[in-house]
């Protein structure tokens, strides 16, 4: 079923400033006037029914499903996004270890994929917005940027669910939004989200990983991208299953961009589903039109790994900013009046200016 969903965007993503990442990127571009931004920030949480899951190992102890989702009414301005597994009568947060969060996608419908054009379902183009797995990353924006939402846009989610307990139960998804009913192309820098698999474009499709390497031995997967026009990449999230270890994302003359590290819950290193942070990059990076960047997964290949992904999710700014301006700083020089040139002038007599 993933495979056949995969158009709502395979899972996974991004957190920009709460876990640090590594960007090697060359100093940052100065954020040049910016506009004046969205105004408050106002949060709304919506929740998506998972069902019910039995204990871990018996039959229906995983779900897979996709539906319409439920979002802010009107236009507004996307400035940040949690994501929960909770209990579906109490609203308690259920525990990483105990339900695995394969992947849960919110997609725009009727949108073309900027990474990987003329990706379609059911005749329908789904272009990927957000989404986390089980590093439940939270995802957040620096100002001036946003995600711009326009109040016809209709959303679309893709969710996979296993319970990893010895207790049956029901599950709800939820998100909470921080948004800016104020934002809008004035006033903000609208950011599109770029989603570039390390496997396959359109991104999403699950792959296994042998594991016939050796101790030590590493499998490297990766796929290039054309970016469609000049921008900023203001951030950079990743997405790995059990036994990654990083996601590396290269400009097209090879610089890193950013390379999102795998991060285990003590004592559970390499084993499936039990990551549990994905570092992620904040950064203001230029990107340009015809450029050819690079995604690379790093997957452990000492042991098998089924169903895997690596998703690297860039957050860009398809614009360009005003010039940096210029310092224009004039430095006055008294002259010396013991000088040659000095002397010289004062004995050129003045020429009398009548007016009148």
């Amino acid at each position: 079923m993933l495979a056949g969903l995969v158009i709502l965007a395979a899972s996974a993503v991004p957190a920009l400033p709460i876990v640090s990442g590594t960007s090697a990127s060359a100093t940052p571009v100065p954020v040049v006037k910016p506009p004046t931004g969205g105004g408050a920030i106002t949060y709304q949480t919506f929740s998506v029914n998972v069902g019910h899951l039995a204990a871990m190992g018996s039959a229906g102890d995983m779900i897979e499903g996709a539906a319409l989702l439920p979002r802010p009414t009107g236009a507004f301005g996307m400035k940040n996004i949690t994501f929960a597994l909770v209990d579906a009568h109490t609203g308690v947060p259920i525990p990483q270890m105990d339900a695995w969060l394969h992947h849960f996608v919110i997609a725009k419908i009727g949108a073309d994929d900027p990474a990987c054009p003329g990706h379609k379902m059911f005749g329908l183009k789904v272009a990927p917005i957000v989404g986390t797995g089980q590093e439940r990353t939270p995802i957040a924006y620096p100002d001036p940027y946003a995600v711009l939402v326009p109040a016809t846009e209709s959303w679309g989610g893709l969710w996979h669910v296993m319970n990893m307990s010895d207790q049956a139960m029901d599950v709800k998804i939820t998100y909470t939004i921080g948004l800016q009913t104020g934002a809008n192309q004035s006033n903000t820098r609208g950011l599109t989200p770029f989603w570039a698999d390390s496997y396959s474009c359109p991104g999403g499709t699950t792959w296994n990983v042998a594991g016939n390497g050796g101790p030590g031995s590493v499998e490297t997967l990766t796929q290039t991208y054309t970016i469609p026009n000049d921008g900023i990449v203001v951030g950079d999230g990743g997405h790995l299953h059990g036994g990654g270890i990083d996601l590396v994302t290269k400009h097209g003359d090879g610089s890193i961009l950013c390379t999102n590290t795998a991060h285990y819950m003590v004592g559970m290193e390499n084993m499936d589903g039990m990551i549990e942070s994905i570092s992620s990059c904040v950064t203001h990076d230029t990107v340009t039109k015809g450029e050819k960047i690079s995604v690379t997964s790093h997957y452990d290949n000492s042991a098998p790994h089924s169903d895997v992904m690596g998703i690297s999710v860039l957050f860009i700014w398809f614009g360009k900013q005003p010039a940096v301006p210029v310092s224009n700083t004039t430095t006055t020089t008294v002259p010396d009046p013991d000088s040659p040139a000095a002397v010289a002038a004062a004995s050129v007599p003045a020429v009398p200016n009548f007016t009148g």
